[in-house]
């Protein structure tokens, strides 16, 4: 069988030969998949609640408090920001569900 180098010079040689296709798209992309689903909670949090997520972004823990508070879940960005109008604080917390591995 074609392996190692010898293959790989095959695969781009083959490439090479079309060039009335050079353009042409060689891929198709994934169908039929279910888009992500993106919530708002703006209501959910207490300010105390809201008052813990800045004190762990402070320590540098709000990753590990927000996987507490949602299991299943990995906390893979957010952002915390002040309103410029009324200095209330913004907080953006992106999840990922995490795999089900049984």
């Amino acid at each position: 069988g074609e392996n190692g180098l010898e293959g790989r010079a095959r695969y781009v040689l083959k490439a090479q030969r079309r060039p009335e296709d050079a353009n042409t798209k060689r891929w198709t992309g994934s169908r039929n998949l279910k888009k992500p689903v993106e919530t708002r909670n703006d209501n959910k949090y207490t300010p105390k609640k809201v008052a813990k997520l800045i004190e762990a972004h402070t320590d540098g823990l709000l990753k590990q408090l927000v996987e507490k508070w949602y299991k299943g879940y990995q906390c893979i960005e957010y952002e915390i920001n002040k309103n410029p109008v009324t200095w209330w604080p913004e907080i953006y917390i992106k999840l990922k569900r995490i795999k089900n591995t049984s």
